[in-house]
């Protein structure tokens, strides 16, 4: 919280181990509070300096700072919602100063400290008087928040601070937000030890996948699927140029293999430079793997190029079509009549239910923008 004209100067010196033992019985109703595991962690691996840095408290993402005097005007659970707005700024990368760079800091600390305060107020904490929490910003992200302020920003004031700092001095940035992100993941972690998982927020779930699980292009997870088909026929003497620079990948080396299916669709959603995109991967597809033979089709309301092609075939081109809808049933017809090892099936997934009994060929789908598909059969992966 950022809070101008605090003076603490008349007031009796407070006792150390006093304050301590005050901030640590927050914790502990925290801890006591249920289904508070996630925040309770986060909390205890921030290290405590109680002094007189700063007129409330503030963080780095790794310390925190408490200023004794404003803590004791506060009852237990006004302290709990100030040890709660601050480690919720750890939460969010409010530390991340880069990832804010060129945007107003005083209006930035004020957007970030009304979004905060409405969210520990939804949740039924309590807050030292002194903070944001304007409920005609509810439902809106801090970065729409701080949009809105913008349109008639208020001036700095003299003597302003914000309670969110930056990078530790001796510390690199990457230091920083590595360590950082390593206590949220620790923290989820334990969440879902406790089965609290679900009262982390959605955002927070969300940014943690990402740091986890990044994102690889979608033709090399595609690879690993097909890896499956050649494992013992990579070689890494022979780097793929394919990949090259961003990821060193194994050439593949391999024996034919049976029929393969491959599926393109050419409705109006799979624009021009989407559908060059999945025609390149079929093609190269067809070059790599090397089977025996292969069926391609591509398919909206109706088929429009359906052909059988042999090892050594050149693969005729494929117009996108640009029609309306979809209908993919018979493409999965013959994949159900000839078995291919695998099929691949390019599409934007929208489109009725098929049917897919009977079918005992592995199915890959390859999604464009529709992240809430789910296959019939098989496995997705999304891309967009």
């Amino acid at each position: 919280m950022i809070i101008l004209g605090l003076h603490f100067e008349d007031e009796k010196p407070y006792d150390h181990k006093e304050m301590k033992l005050a901030i640590d019985r927050a914790k502990m109703a925290l801890m006591l509070n249920g289904q508070t595991v996630f925040f309770s962690s986060l909390l205890a691996n921030l290290k405590l300096h109680i002094n007189l840095d700063y007129p409330t408290a503030a963080t780095d993402g790794i310390h925190l700072w408490m200023n004794p005097y404003f803590c004791r005007r506060q009852t237990p659970a006004k302290l709990l919602g100030l040890l709660l707005h601050e480690v919720m700024h750890v939460v969010l990368d409010h530390c991340n100063k880069k990832a804010y760079e060129g945007l107003n800091r005083h209006v930035l600390g004020i957007a970030q400290d009304h979004y905060i305060n409405l969210y520990l107020l939804s949740l039924g904490y309590e807050l030292p008087d002194c903070g944001y929490f304007d409920p005609k910003y509810r439902g809106m992200s801090s970065m729409q928040i701080y949009n809105q302020i913008m349109k008639n920003p208020p001036k700095e004031p003299e003597g302003w601070w914000s309670d969110v700092l930056g990078c530790p001095e001796g510390m690199s940035e990457q230091e920083h937000h590595e360590t950082i992100l390593s206590n949220i993941i620790k923290a989820v972690q334990q969440a879902e030890m406790s089965n609290q998982i679900g009262t982390i927020p959605a955002d927070i779930l969300q940014k943690v996948d990402k740091a986890v699980n990044p994102q690889l292009p979608w033709q090399v997870i595609l690879g690993r699927y097909l890896d499956r088909y050649n494992k013992d026929d990579y070689t890494w003497s022979l780097p793929n140029k394919r990949y090259m620079p961003d990821n060193y990948m194994p050439s593949m080396q391999s024996d034919s293999m049976e029929q393969i299916t491959q599926g393109i669709d050419v409705s109006g959603s799979m624009t021009g430079h989407i559908f060059s995109e999945c025609w390149q991967e079929m093609r190269y597809v067809w070059d790599i793997m090397q089977p025996t033979q292969m069926r391609l089709q591509s398919f909206d309301t109706i088929v429009h190029h359906d052909k059988m092609y042999y090892k050594g075939d050149n693969l005729d081109d494929v117009e996108l079509m640009g029609g309306g809808g979809t209908n993919v049933q018979p493409l999965l017809d013959s994949i159900r009549k000839e078995d291919p090892v695998f099929a691949l099936i390019f599409t934007d997934g929208h489109f009725d239910p098929p049917n897919v009994t009977g079918i005992n060929s592995d199915i890959y789908w390859i999604i464009n923008s529709n992240p809430r598909f789910q296959p019939p059969i098989g496995e997705v992966i999304h891309f967009n």
